[in-house]
């Protein structure tokens, strides 16, 4: 049965849809946080003593953030953008920045992460909470690629992710995070011709590793360059779509692999290891392995008894 909040959000969601793109946009410019970038560049330069680069990640760079969202930075410490993951050092980097952050006059500690790793901290004057996370460029240059799909089929994109985020998750309070649903629409979209590969969109680009990862990007490209992909004219259209494709994906026995755009049996795949499951690689979107954070097989249950119900919702909408 609908509810009056999902029935007042379907009839009010284009101009709430409007807004919420027009906020992502907004926030998506990196110099409205240059002075806090700069702030802890400086921090990093006179206290550790070496070279910093702050890079904006995350829903921010993608352009799908809220004002609800933590701001993510990325810091490059040392020059170390294109080198192997090293979490120890990491970890021994944030203790050091955390201890420097707490007497400095302009930030806040909340909390520090050593498994990320990470500080949450608050800049004062501007009283915005970030997430600062020491680590190579991979998060970086995957938020660059992420971003670059939605960017070939904005506006649409951007439409239909708002509009799904705000009701599987604020309406029908399902505990899946926005980043599980940026890959879920990712997917749907590259098997329904409408978004490229991982591997097309590195195709003909000049290569560049971290770690051995491939990771280029040429966000200069169109979606006419991507042959075989269709153009999105009005993401309602999707919407019945979406969810009957989800209601019959098999979640705990298959991977999404956006490099490929396929799903895979589990048990068919082989990695080095389960922390390298990545937009660039493969992610498994089921509860026990997965790059998106404690994907609780509860919360994917709830997901297909929403994706069931939504058929019914919008069969005709």
């Amino acid at each position: 049965m609908i509810t009056q909040r999902v029935r007042e959000f379907l009839d009010n969601c284009d101009q709430i849809v409007n807004q919420a793109v027009f906020k992502s946009r907004e926030n998506q410019d990196w110099r409205k946080f240059e002075m806090e970038m700069l702030s802890i560049e400086l921090i990093v330069m006179e206290k550790m003593k070496k070279n910093c680069r702050a890079h904006l990640i995350g829903l921010h760079r993608i352009g799908l953030s809220t004002d609800s969202e933590n701001v993510h930075l990325l810091l490059d410490i040392g020059d170390t953008y294109y080198d192997k993951a090293d979490l120890e050092k990491y970890a021994g980097q944030i203790l050091l920045l955390n201890e420097f952050m707490k007497v400095d006059e302009n930030w806040k500690v909340l909390k520090v992460y050593l498994g990320s790793p990470a500080i949450k901290c608050v800049y004062k004057e501007t009283n915005q909470v970030f997430l600062i996370i020491i680590s190579n460029g991979y998060k970086a240059q995957l938020s660059k690629t992420i971003g670059h799909l939605f960017k070939i089929q904005s506006p649409e994109i951007l439409n239909f992710y708002h509009f799904l985020r705000i009701y599987i998750i604020d309406l029908g309070e399902i505990r899946l995070k926005h980043f599980q649903i940026i890959i879920m629409i990712i997917f749907y979209l590259q098997k329904h011709d409408f978004l490229p590969s991982i591997l097309d969109i590195q195709s003909g680009v000049r290569e560049v590793l971290i770690d051995g990862t491939p990771v280029q990007c040429d966000s200069n490209r169109l979606l006419k360059h991507y042959h075989g992909t269709r153009k999105m004219n009005n993401y309602k259209d999707h919407i019945y779509p979406f969810f009957k494709f989800y209601k019959k994906f098999n979640f705990p026995q298959r991977i999404i692999d956006l490099h490929r755009a396929i799903d895979i049996k589990l048990e068919d795949y082989s990695c080095r290891s389960f922390w390298r499951f990545n937009v660039m690689n493969s992610v498994v979107l089921d509860f026990e392995q997965n790059a998106s954070n404690t994907v609780r097989e509860e919360d994917i249950e709830d997901f297909v008894e929403l994706c069931i119900a939504s058929c019914d919702l919008f069969r005709d909408y």
